[in-house]
Protein backbone atom coordinates (compact mmCIF):
# COMPACT_ATOMS: atom_id res chain seq x y z
CA UNK A 1 0.00 0.00 0.00
CA UNK A 2 1.16 3.39 -0.65
CA UNK A 3 2.30 5.22 2.06
CA UNK A 4 0.60 8.09 2.55
CA UNK A 5 2.33 11.71 4.45
CA UNK A 6 -0.62 14.06 4.78
CA UNK A 7 2.01 16.76 6.23
CA UNK A 8 4.12 16.31 2.39
CA UNK A 9 0.90 16.69 0.51
CA UNK A 10 -0.11 19.39 2.51
CA UNK A 11 2.96 21.46 2.17
CA UNK A 12 2.98 20.37 -1.77
CA UNK A 13 -0.16 21.98 -1.98
CA UNK A 14 0.00 24.74 0.01
CA UNK A 15 3.15 26.10 -2.44
CA UNK A 16 0.86 26.30 -5.09
CA UNK A 17 -1.44 28.83 -2.93
CA UNK A 18 -1.74 32.73 -4.18
CA UNK A 19 -3.71 34.64 -1.48
CA UNK A 20 -5.81 37.66 -3.04
CA UNK A 21 -2.96 40.48 -1.93
CA UNK A 22 -0.48 37.68 -3.91
CA UNK A 23 -3.04 37.85 -6.88
CA UNK A 24 -3.04 42.03 -6.63
CA UNK A 25 0.42 42.35 -5.66
CA UNK A 26 1.10 40.37 -9.65
CA UNK A 27 -1.35 42.48 -11.33
CA UNK A 28 0.00 45.13 -10.17
CA UNK A 29 3.56 44.33 -11.06
CA UNK A 30 2.38 43.46 -14.51
CA UNK A 31 0.61 47.19 -14.95
CA UNK A 32 4.49 48.83 -14.01
CA UNK A 33 6.70 45.99 -16.50
CA UNK A 34 4.21 47.67 -19.08
CA UNK A 35 4.55 50.91 -18.64
CA UNK A 36 8.08 50.48 -17.80
CA UNK A 37 8.42 48.39 -21.63
CA UNK A 38 7.08 51.67 -22.67
CA UNK A 39 9.38 54.16 -22.05
CA UNK A 40 12.25 51.00 -22.86
CA UNK A 41 13.34 51.07 -19.16
CA UNK A 42 15.74 47.78 -18.72
CA UNK A 43 13.90 46.83 -15.31
CA UNK A 44 11.05 45.57 -17.17
CA UNK A 45 10.39 41.85 -17.94
CA UNK A 46 8.37 42.61 -20.80
CA UNK A 47 9.12 43.09 -24.79
CA UNK A 48 6.55 45.00 -26.79
CA UNK A 49 6.92 44.26 -30.24
CA UNK A 50 4.90 46.32 -32.58
CA UNK A 51 1.94 44.35 -35.18
CA UNK A 52 1.61 45.35 -38.44
CA UNK A 53 -2.03 45.29 -38.32
CA UNK A 54 -4.95 47.21 -36.60
CA UNK A 55 -8.10 46.39 -35.59
CA UNK A 56 -10.75 45.81 -38.31
CA UNK A 57 -13.50 48.27 -38.38
CA UNK A 58 -16.47 44.92 -38.51
CA UNK A 59 -17.26 45.75 -41.71
CA UNK A 60 -14.74 44.01 -43.52
CA UNK A 61 -16.58 41.68 -46.57
CA UNK A 62 -15.17 38.74 -49.26
CA UNK A 63 -13.76 35.40 -49.14
CA UNK A 64 -10.10 34.82 -48.40
CA UNK A 65 -7.39 32.30 -47.73
CA UNK A 66 -6.44 31.83 -44.16
CA UNK A 67 -2.73 29.72 -42.99
CA UNK A 68 -2.04 28.74 -39.80
CA UNK A 69 1.27 27.72 -38.78
CA UNK A 70 2.29 27.40 -35.55
CA UNK A 71 2.88 23.98 -34.89
CA UNK A 72 3.56 20.45 -36.60
CA UNK A 73 -0.28 20.13 -37.90
CA UNK A 74 -0.70 23.14 -40.33
CA UNK A 75 -3.80 24.57 -41.37
CA UNK A 76 -5.67 26.20 -44.17
CA UNK A 77 -8.80 27.50 -44.87
CA UNK A 78 -11.18 29.34 -47.39
CA UNK A 79 -12.84 31.94 -44.75
CA UNK A 80 -16.13 33.96 -45.59
CA UNK A 81 -16.16 37.63 -43.77
CA UNK A 82 -19.68 39.06 -43.69
CA UNK A 83 -19.32 41.98 -41.73
CA UNK A 84 -18.74 41.51 -38.27
CA UNK A 85 -19.82 38.08 -38.76
CA UNK A 86 -17.24 34.92 -40.04
CA UNK A 87 -17.42 31.57 -41.23
CA UNK A 88 -14.92 28.80 -42.55
CA UNK A 89 -16.19 27.60 -45.75
CA UNK A 90 -13.42 24.85 -46.80
CA UNK A 91 -10.52 23.40 -44.90
CA UNK A 92 -7.33 21.55 -44.92
CA UNK A 93 -5.36 20.10 -42.25
CA UNK A 94 -1.88 18.14 -42.32
CA UNK A 95 1.12 17.21 -40.15
CA UNK A 96 4.33 17.98 -41.39
CA UNK A 97 6.13 14.87 -39.58
CA UNK A 98 4.30 11.48 -40.76
CA UNK A 99 6.05 8.15 -40.12
CA UNK A 100 3.73 6.06 -42.40
CA UNK A 101 4.20 8.51 -45.02
CA UNK A 102 7.90 8.61 -44.78
CA UNK A 103 8.35 12.74 -44.27
CA UNK A 104 9.41 14.98 -41.91
CA UNK A 105 9.22 18.51 -42.62
CA UNK A 106 10.54 19.75 -39.39
CA UNK A 107 13.79 18.87 -39.39
CA UNK A 108 17.10 19.51 -40.26
CA UNK A 109 17.04 17.02 -43.41
CA UNK A 110 13.96 18.88 -44.58
CA UNK A 111 14.56 22.01 -47.14
CA UNK A 112 12.95 24.94 -47.49
CA UNK A 113 11.27 24.41 -50.58
CA UNK A 114 10.19 21.12 -49.23
CA UNK A 115 8.29 22.96 -46.58
CA UNK A 116 6.72 25.78 -48.60
CA UNK A 117 5.80 23.24 -51.17
CA UNK A 118 3.68 21.57 -48.89
CA UNK A 119 2.25 24.14 -47.49
CA UNK A 120 1.19 25.88 -51.21
CA UNK A 121 -0.17 22.04 -52.03
CA UNK A 122 -2.24 22.64 -48.63
CA UNK A 123 -3.15 26.29 -49.35
CA UNK A 124 -4.31 24.67 -52.70
CA UNK A 125 -6.31 22.07 -50.91
CA UNK A 126 -8.27 25.20 -49.07
CA UNK A 127 -9.29 26.96 -52.72
CA UNK A 128 -10.41 23.73 -54.03
CA UNK A 129 -7.59 24.15 -56.68
CA UNK A 130 -9.31 26.89 -57.93
CA UNK A 131 -6.36 28.57 -60.19
CA UNK A 132 -8.15 31.36 -61.44
CA UNK A 133 -10.21 33.39 -59.20
CA UNK A 134 -7.67 36.21 -57.19
CA UNK A 135 -7.27 35.09 -53.40
CA UNK A 136 -6.00 37.44 -50.59
CA UNK A 137 -4.01 35.19 -47.69
CA UNK A 138 -3.86 35.88 -44.25
CA UNK A 139 -0.93 34.23 -42.73
CA UNK A 140 -0.85 33.19 -38.78
CA UNK A 141 2.71 32.29 -38.51
CA UNK A 142 3.99 31.44 -34.36
CA UNK A 143 7.33 31.52 -34.49
CA UNK A 144 9.12 35.09 -33.71
CA UNK A 145 9.52 37.09 -36.68
CA UNK A 146 10.02 40.90 -37.99
CA UNK A 147 7.24 42.33 -39.92
CA UNK A 148 8.04 43.86 -42.97
CA UNK A 149 6.62 45.99 -45.75
CA UNK A 150 3.69 44.79 -47.74
CA UNK A 151 2.74 42.17 -44.93
CA UNK A 152 6.04 40.24 -44.86
CA UNK A 153 7.28 38.79 -42.27
CA UNK A 154 11.20 37.55 -41.37
CA UNK A 155 11.62 35.09 -39.04
CA UNK A 156 14.46 35.59 -36.96
CA UNK A 157 14.76 32.07 -35.34
CA UNK A 158 13.04 28.79 -35.38
CA UNK A 159 11.47 27.30 -31.96
CA UNK A 160 9.47 24.35 -31.14
CA UNK A 161 12.66 22.09 -32.48
CA UNK A 162 11.90 23.35 -35.80
CA UNK A 163 15.55 23.57 -37.71
CA UNK A 164 14.21 23.22 -41.30
CA UNK A 165 17.32 24.91 -43.48
CA UNK A 166 17.20 28.18 -45.34
CA UNK A 167 14.90 29.39 -44.08
CA UNK A 168 15.67 31.75 -40.63
CA UNK A 169 16.34 35.41 -41.75
CA UNK A 170 14.40 34.94 -44.95
CA UNK A 171 10.58 36.95 -45.88
CA UNK A 172 8.48 33.88 -45.20
CA UNK A 173 5.58 35.30 -47.65
CA UNK A 174 8.48 35.18 -50.32
CA UNK A 175 8.95 31.82 -49.95
CA UNK A 176 5.17 31.26 -50.07
CA UNK A 177 5.04 33.10 -52.96
CA UNK A 178 7.97 31.39 -54.70
CA UNK A 179 6.09 27.86 -53.72
CA UNK A 180 2.27 28.82 -54.89
CA UNK A 181 3.97 30.30 -58.49
CA UNK A 182 5.75 26.58 -58.55
CA UNK A 183 2.24 25.39 -58.06
CA UNK A 184 0.44 27.24 -60.42
CA UNK A 185 -1.61 28.85 -57.70
CA UNK A 186 -0.04 32.33 -58.40
CA UNK A 187 -3.59 33.69 -58.09
CA UNK A 188 -3.27 33.62 -54.37
CA UNK A 189 -1.37 36.54 -52.78
CA UNK A 190 0.14 36.39 -49.47
CA UNK A 191 -0.86 39.82 -47.90
CA UNK A 192 -0.49 40.05 -44.04
CA UNK A 193 1.07 37.86 -41.26
CA UNK A 194 0.61 38.20 -37.80
CA UNK A 195 0.79 35.44 -35.25
CA UNK A 196 -1.22 33.63 -33.09
CA UNK A 197 -2.33 36.28 -30.46
CA UNK A 198 -3.15 39.41 -32.46
CA UNK A 199 -5.40 36.48 -34.73
CA UNK A 200 -6.98 36.11 -31.94
CA UNK A 201 -7.48 39.86 -30.59
CA UNK A 202 -8.63 40.69 -34.50
CA UNK A 203 -10.99 37.93 -34.65
CA UNK A 204 -12.73 38.88 -31.21
CA UNK A 205 -12.71 42.34 -32.35
CA UNK A 206 -14.34 41.72 -35.70
CA UNK A 207 -17.48 39.83 -33.81
CA UNK A 208 -17.37 41.63 -30.36
CA UNK A 209 -17.30 45.35 -30.58
CA UNK A 210 -15.33 46.21 -27.56
CA UNK A 211 -12.23 43.94 -27.36
CA UNK A 212 -9.17 45.58 -27.43
CA UNK A 213 -6.83 42.44 -25.63
CA UNK A 214 -6.45 39.02 -26.35
CA UNK A 215 -4.73 35.57 -24.77
CA UNK A 216 -3.87 32.39 -25.43
CA UNK A 217 -4.05 30.16 -22.80
CA UNK A 218 -2.70 26.84 -24.52
CA UNK A 219 0.30 24.60 -24.65
CA UNK A 220 2.04 28.12 -25.04
CA UNK A 221 0.76 31.59 -23.06
CA UNK A 222 0.54 34.88 -24.31
CA UNK A 223 -1.39 38.00 -24.51
CA UNK A 224 -1.49 41.35 -26.31
CA UNK A 225 -3.44 44.30 -26.19
CA UNK A 226 -4.39 47.94 -28.10
CA UNK A 227 -2.03 50.26 -26.79
CA UNK A 228 -2.85 54.24 -27.12
CA UNK A 229 -0.69 55.81 -25.97
CA UNK A 230 -3.15 58.57 -24.07
CA UNK A 231 -4.23 59.49 -27.34
CA UNK A 232 -0.64 61.26 -28.37
CA UNK A 233 0.38 58.41 -30.78
CA UNK A 234 -1.23 56.33 -33.56
CA UNK A 235 -2.83 53.42 -31.01
CA UNK A 236 -0.32 50.15 -31.78
CA UNK A 237 -1.31 46.13 -31.01
CA UNK A 238 1.40 44.95 -28.69
CA UNK A 239 2.42 41.63 -28.23
CA UNK A 240 3.47 41.51 -24.98
CA UNK A 241 5.19 37.80 -24.63
CA UNK A 242 3.37 37.63 -21.29
CA UNK A 243 5.09 34.47 -21.22
CA UNK A 244 8.06 35.99 -20.25
CA UNK A 245 6.81 38.11 -17.40
CA UNK A 246 9.22 37.39 -14.51
CA UNK A 247 7.54 39.36 -11.39
CA UNK A 248 5.76 36.20 -10.02
CA UNK A 249 6.02 34.40 -7.15
CA UNK A 250 7.87 30.54 -7.85
CA UNK A 251 8.14 27.53 -5.57
CA UNK A 252 10.72 25.03 -5.46
CA UNK A 253 8.31 22.99 -8.28
CA UNK A 254 9.29 25.82 -10.52
CA UNK A 255 12.66 25.98 -9.68
CA UNK A 256 13.02 22.92 -10.40
CA UNK A 257 11.36 22.70 -13.86
CA UNK A 258 12.94 25.67 -14.85
CA UNK A 259 16.94 24.03 -13.81
CA UNK A 260 15.93 21.53 -15.97
CA UNK A 261 14.89 22.93 -19.05
CA UNK A 262 17.44 23.94 -20.81
CA UNK A 263 16.41 27.95 -20.33
CA UNK A 264 17.14 28.77 -17.19
CA UNK A 265 15.32 32.47 -16.09
CA UNK A 266 13.09 32.63 -19.07
CA UNK A 267 9.44 32.25 -19.74
CA UNK A 268 8.26 32.55 -15.86
CA UNK A 269 5.18 33.05 -16.51
CA UNK A 270 4.49 30.63 -19.35
CA UNK A 271 6.48 27.86 -17.26
CA UNK A 272 3.98 28.22 -14.34
CA UNK A 273 0.47 28.72 -16.71
CA UNK A 274 0.59 26.76 -19.95
CA UNK A 275 -0.40 23.39 -20.74
CA UNK A 276 3.23 22.57 -21.86
CA UNK A 277 4.68 22.62 -18.24
CA UNK A 278 1.53 21.70 -15.67
CA UNK A 279 1.53 18.43 -16.39
CA UNK A 280 5.41 18.32 -15.49
CA UNK A 281 4.68 20.89 -12.11
CA UNK A 282 1.95 18.01 -10.91
CA UNK A 283 4.57 15.43 -11.73
CA UNK A 284 7.49 16.83 -9.50
CA UNK A 285 5.16 17.79 -6.84
CA UNK A 286 3.53 14.33 -6.55
CA UNK A 287 6.36 12.40 -6.94
CA UNK A 288 7.89 15.38 -3.69
CA UNK A 289 4.72 14.15 -1.97
CA UNK A 290 4.35 10.03 -2.28
CA UNK A 291 8.42 10.08 -1.75
CA UNK A 292 8.75 8.49 -5.55
CA UNK A 293 10.95 9.14 -7.93
CA UNK A 294 9.80 7.20 -10.89
CA UNK A 295 6.27 8.39 -12.01
CA UNK A 296 5.65 8.48 -15.48
CA UNK A 297 5.31 11.53 -17.71
CA UNK A 298 2.38 13.75 -16.98
CA UNK A 299 0.57 15.49 -19.34
CA UNK A 300 -2.18 18.91 -19.09
CA UNK A 301 -4.99 16.88 -19.76
CA UNK A 302 -4.19 14.18 -17.44
CA UNK A 303 -3.86 16.88 -14.66
CA UNK A 304 -7.45 18.18 -15.91
CA UNK A 305 -8.84 14.79 -15.73
CA UNK A 306 -7.53 14.22 -12.08
CA UNK A 307 -8.85 17.47 -10.85
CA UNK A 308 -12.43 16.73 -11.97
CA UNK A 309 -12.02 13.44 -10.41
CA UNK A 310 -14.36 11.14 -12.88
CA UNK A 311 -14.06 7.80 -14.20
CA UNK A 312 -11.25 9.04 -16.22
CA UNK A 313 -9.31 10.82 -13.90
CA UNK A 314 -9.43 7.87 -11.48
CA UNK A 315 -7.83 5.88 -13.91
CA UNK A 316 -5.19 8.10 -14.76
CA UNK A 317 -4.54 8.68 -11.30
CA UNK A 318 -4.31 4.76 -11.03
CA UNK A 319 -1.63 4.84 -13.84
CA UNK A 320 0.63 7.28 -12.12
CA UNK A 321 0.50 6.40 -8.65
CA UNK A 322 -0.78 2.10 -9.09
CA UNK A 323 -3.37 0.59 -8.14
CA UNK A 324 -1.73 0.19 -4.45
CA UNK A 325 -2.84 3.92 -3.39
CA UNK A 326 -5.34 4.74 -0.92
CA UNK A 327 -8.22 6.66 -0.69
CA UNK A 328 -6.46 9.09 1.59
CA UNK A 329 -3.72 9.42 -1.06
CA UNK A 330 -6.16 9.71 -3.97
CA UNK A 331 -8.15 12.93 -2.82
CA UNK A 332 -4.65 14.42 -1.72
CA UNK A 333 -3.85 13.78 -5.38
CA UNK A 334 -6.42 15.38 -6.70
CA UNK A 335 -6.53 18.46 -4.37
CA UNK A 336 -2.99 18.79 -5.65
CA UNK A 337 -3.95 19.21 -9.34
CA UNK A 338 -6.36 21.21 -8.42
CA UNK A 339 -4.15 23.62 -6.80
CA UNK A 340 -1.49 23.53 -9.75
CA UNK A 341 -4.49 24.45 -12.48
CA UNK A 342 -5.74 26.62 -10.31
CA UNK A 343 -2.66 28.89 -9.73
CA UNK A 344 -1.80 28.92 -13.65
CA UNK A 345 -5.67 30.25 -13.40
CA UNK A 346 -5.16 32.81 -10.63
CA UNK A 347 -1.68 34.23 -12.58
CA UNK A 348 -3.22 34.60 -15.93
CA UNK A 349 -6.11 36.89 -14.16
CA UNK A 350 -3.07 38.71 -12.70
CA UNK A 351 -1.91 39.47 -16.43
CA UNK A 352 -5.02 40.14 -17.42
CA UNK A 353 -6.53 42.32 -14.86
CA UNK A 354 -2.70 43.99 -14.45
CA UNK A 355 -2.77 44.84 -18.51
CA UNK A 356 -6.62 46.16 -18.41
CA UNK A 357 -5.46 48.29 -15.43
CA UNK A 358 -2.52 50.33 -17.64
CA UNK A 359 -5.04 50.36 -20.45
CA UNK A 360 -6.90 52.38 -17.95
CA UNK A 361 -10.26 50.89 -19.07
CA UNK A 362 -11.53 47.59 -16.87
CA UNK A 363 -15.44 48.18 -16.72
CA UNK A 364 -17.22 47.14 -19.96
CA UNK A 365 -14.81 45.24 -21.86
CA UNK A 366 -14.00 42.14 -23.48
CA UNK A 367 -11.40 40.01 -23.02
CA UNK A 368 -10.46 37.04 -25.92
CA UNK A 369 -9.05 34.22 -24.29
CA UNK A 370 -8.07 31.39 -27.12
CA UNK A 371 -6.61 28.15 -26.71
CA UNK A 372 -7.22 24.31 -25.71
CA UNK A 373 -6.38 24.51 -21.67
CA UNK A 374 -8.67 27.45 -20.95
CA UNK A 375 -11.67 26.46 -23.68
CA UNK A 376 -11.70 23.07 -22.13
CA UNK A 377 -10.97 23.21 -18.12
CA UNK A 378 -13.94 24.19 -16.35
CA UNK A 379 -11.40 24.54 -13.29
CA UNK A 380 -9.60 27.12 -15.61
CA UNK A 381 -12.40 29.17 -16.40
CA UNK A 382 -14.42 29.34 -12.92
CA UNK A 383 -10.92 30.34 -11.66
CA UNK A 384 -10.02 32.89 -13.84
CA UNK A 385 -13.86 34.62 -13.49
CA UNK A 386 -13.39 34.78 -9.56
CA UNK A 387 -9.87 35.85 -9.32
CA UNK A 388 -10.66 38.58 -11.66
CA UNK A 389 -13.83 39.43 -9.66
CA UNK A 390 -11.89 39.62 -6.88
CA UNK A 391 -9.08 42.06 -7.85
CA UNK A 392 -12.13 44.29 -9.14
CA UNK A 393 -13.86 44.33 -6.10
CA UNK A 394 -14.63 47.85 -5.70
CA UNK A 395 -16.15 48.24 -9.75
CA UNK A 396 -19.96 46.89 -9.66
CA UNK A 397 -20.01 43.66 -10.81
CA UNK A 398 -22.12 43.98 -13.71
CA UNK A 399 -19.17 46.07 -15.82
CA UNK A 400 -16.45 43.87 -14.49
CA UNK A 401 -14.89 42.50 -17.98
CA UNK A 402 -16.73 39.62 -19.91
CA UNK A 403 -14.33 36.92 -21.58
CA UNK A 404 -15.45 36.06 -24.58
CA UNK A 405 -13.97 33.25 -27.09
CA UNK A 406 -13.96 32.13 -30.35
CA UNK A 407 -14.23 29.04 -32.92
CA UNK A 408 -11.17 29.14 -35.22
CA UNK A 409 -9.49 32.45 -34.48
CA UNK A 410 -6.29 31.33 -35.49
CA UNK A 411 -7.52 30.63 -39.26
CA UNK A 412 -10.44 33.97 -39.42
CA UNK A 413 -7.78 36.23 -37.66
CA UNK A 414 -5.36 35.65 -40.36
CA UNK A 415 -8.47 35.82 -43.28
CA UNK A 416 -8.85 39.52 -41.37
CA UNK A 417 -5.68 40.67 -41.60
CA UNK A 418 -5.97 39.63 -45.43
CA UNK A 419 -9.16 41.77 -45.64
CA UNK A 420 -7.67 45.05 -44.18
CA UNK A 421 -4.68 45.27 -46.38
CA UNK A 422 -7.10 46.03 -49.19
CA UNK A 423 -9.01 48.76 -47.76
Amino acid sequence: MLHFNEKKFEQAIESFRLTRDDVHMIAAAMRRDIELAIQKDERTSLNLIPSSVSLPRGTEKGDYIALDFGGTNVRAAEVRLDGGKAAVTRRASRPLISKERGYNLVGPDASADELFDFLASLIDEATGGDHSSSFLLGHTFSFPFEPLENGGARLLRWTKEFAVKGVEGKDINELLRAALKRRGAANVMPAATVNDTVASLLTASYEHAGTFMSAIYATGFNACYRETFGGNERPIIFDMNAGGFSKVLTNSYDQLLDAASGKEGEQKTEKMVSGRYIGELYRLALMDATVRDNIATVTSSDVAAIAQDDADGKSRLAMLLGDDHDEASHDASVRLAEAVLGRSARLAAAIFTGTLWHMGAVTNQNVAVDGSLYKNVPLIQNTVHDAMTELLIDEPIESHPRIVTANDASLIGAAIAAAMTSE
